[in-house]
């Protein structure tokens, strides 16, 4: 109980980039959202989660991402 209602103690909070393709799968509910690359990112205490718009192509997503770890 000493934790209760706070988010989990992790020694290492590193978050990471990468660049996924259609992470919504085959037939999203959302047509809109439906294909292309994206920028997740992957957090020891939140978990994994989108953080960009879709993008047609790969390098697209890339240079969102390039231009996020520069600020």
């Amino acid at each position: 109980m000493q934790n209760l209602g706070r988010l989990p103690i992790i020694s290492d909070t590193t978050r990471s980039y990468t660049v996924v393709e259609n992470p919504y799968g085959s037939e999203p509910e959302d047509i809109e959202i439906a294909g292309g690359f994206y920028v997740a990112e992957h957090c020891p205490v939140r978990g994994s989660s989108i953080i960009s718009d879709g993008y047609a192509t790969a390098e697209e997503a890339r240079a969102f991402l390039n231009a996020i770890l520069e600020d």
